[in-house]
């Protein structure tokens, strides 16, 4: 599924880079596109990152699943655990959320949380880079496409 993911990325940034250059003034000029996906257990995980990166696309990528993101809303999390793990850990976290039937919480309470999460992915990240494996677990890039909405958000203020 991340390859899959990457090629519509990909395809839709040139998309963009077409369509920019026809019109001088176009909306899209600060558009970013972005592919959002996690390990779990996908074979082309590195390339499908690989291949974003080399095409001008945004990852925000988690490795080994989203929910680790929603882990660094509340706390530090920094074991090699597996999804399964990683899933069950949020559940001791995040009662509402159930891996097996509802895979929700209450995004209302997370947005207060967003700057944590940020700054303990980011530290997350480092410690990952530090080892030599950046795309290694636990690590995620969603801080940079929240940090991102943030900017945007603000510069249109």
């Amino acid at each position: 599924m991340p390859q899959t993911l990457a090629e519509k990325a990909i395809a839709k940034t040139k998309e963009i880079r077409r369509s920019k250059r026809k019109e001088k003034n176009s909306f899209e000029e600060k558009d970013e596109v972005w592919a959002i996906f996690d390990r779990d257990a996908h074979p082309n995980y590195n390339g499908a990152v690989a291949s974003c990166t080399a095409n001008g696309v945004k990852v925000g990528r988690s490795n080994p699943c989203s929910e680790l993101w929603l882990i660094l809303h509340v706390e530090d999390f920094d074991r090699p655990d597996t999804h399964v793990q990683v899933q069950r850990h949020l559940r001791t976290l995040r009662p509402e959320y159930d891996p097996r039937h509802r895979k929700t919480l209450n995004c209302t309470e997370l947005l207060g949380l967003v700057a944590d999460a940020e700054d303990r992915a980011e530290r997350q990240l480092a410690n990952r880079d530090q080892e030599g494996a950046p795309y290694g677990r636990p690590s995620t890039t969603v801080f940079e496409l929240s940090r991102a909405i943030r900017k945007a958000t603000e510069e249109s203020s």
